[in-house]
Formats: structure tokens, C-alpha cells, sequence
């Protein structure tokens, strides 16, 4: 619910008939769709993925966690399966592995996977 700003969050509603359609159109839209699930949508990885990074990559744990600023207890908990990182530390870890060069790919009825990304011949 969109609330005012500062301490207080009762809700606000518009005064004027326009304000009050576009506020109405945006808290529908906001209920329908939520914006942090797309955004985690693209940022998930598996554990599995992390890992056949990792492998490909030859690059330890500490290596991954050094690389996306994140505790090497949250790349070994994580790739072990004991508990999914928090979304910003997921999307840096993903970032981490995709700027040392790998690519991932979504479910596609074949299964997710990893390979390493196509470099440019100038490389």
C-alpha cells in the first residue's frame, strides 16, 4: 500500500479525479505484478549452476566469494544446499561468475546449465 512520507504510512488517496485513476492503475498493476519477483527471476542460479561455474572456471570458493563481495560461508552453504543467499547476494555472485566468463541458461525443457561465453575474436 502506498502510504505518505515520512513516519506516518497511512495510506494517501488523490485528490483530483485523474490523480485517483492513475493511483488506482498503479496499485492494481502493483498487485498483479511484482516487480522484485522479475528482477530475482533473472538473477536466480542453481547450486548445481554455481558449481559447474566454479569447475569450469577453476576457481575455488574463496575465489567466488572474493569476486562478488559475499562471505565464503554464503558461496558454501549455498552450493551446498543448506540455504538459499539473499537476492543481492545472489545477483553478485551471478555477477561475479558472468564477469569471469561464463553463461547461464534458463530452464528450457532441456534443463538449466552453464557454458562459457562466446569471446569476441578481438579477445
Amino acid at each position: 500500500m502506498v502510504g505518505r512520507t515520512g513516519w506516518c504510512k497511512h495510506p494517501v488517496r488523490p485528490r483530483t479525479l485523474s490523480q485517483r485513476k492513475s493511483f488506482d492503475n498503479l496499485t492494481s498493476y502493483s498487485q498483479k505484478v511484482n516487480l522484485r519477483d522479475i528482477h530475482l527471476a533473472h538473477s536466480k542460479i542453481s547450486a548445481a549452476q554455481c558449481r559447474g561455474a566454479r569447475a569450469m572456471l577453476g576457481m575455488s570458493q574463496s575465489e567466488l566469494a572474493d569476486a562478488a563481495k559475499v562471505s565464503r560461508p554464503t558461496v558454501v552453504d549455498f552450493e551446498r544446499g543448506t540455504r538459499v543467499p539473499h537476492p543481492n547476494n545472489m545477483a553478485a555472485i551471478r555477477q561475479a561468475l558472468e564477469a569471469a566468463g561464463m553463461e547461464f541458461i534458463p530452464e528450457n525443457g532441456g534443463g538449466a546449465g552453464v557454458r562459457l561465453a562466446r569471446r569476441s575474436d578481438d579477445d
